[in-house]
């Protein structure tokens, strides 16, 4: 994605429900994998929701609410993010 530069602030907004979050997420996480820090948040959303959300995104898949499953490898994968 082009047109951001160093040194920049972003602001991204939008009604409720546009699809902000899920955006931002995906953007942070290439971001992410690719060595480039990013800082965001959110007035809509709780921490935990958010990171619940991002950390789903990441794993690409719906994480595992089952006490009794293995979590090893969504969770080796987040270490080496």
């Amino acid at each position: 994605l082009k047109g951001f530069r160093r040194g920049e602030m972003t602001v991204l907004t939008g009604p409720t429900g546009t699809g902000k979050t899920t955006f931002l997420g995906q953007l942070s996480l290439d971001f992410a994998e690719n060595d480039v820090r990013t800082l965001w948040g959110s007035f809509e959303i709780k921490n935990t929701r958010l990171m619940h959300k991002l950390l789903q995104q990441f794993a690409r898949a719906p994480l595992i609410a089952e006490k009794n499953q293995d979590k090893s490898k969504q969770l080796e994968a987040i270490e080496v993010l």
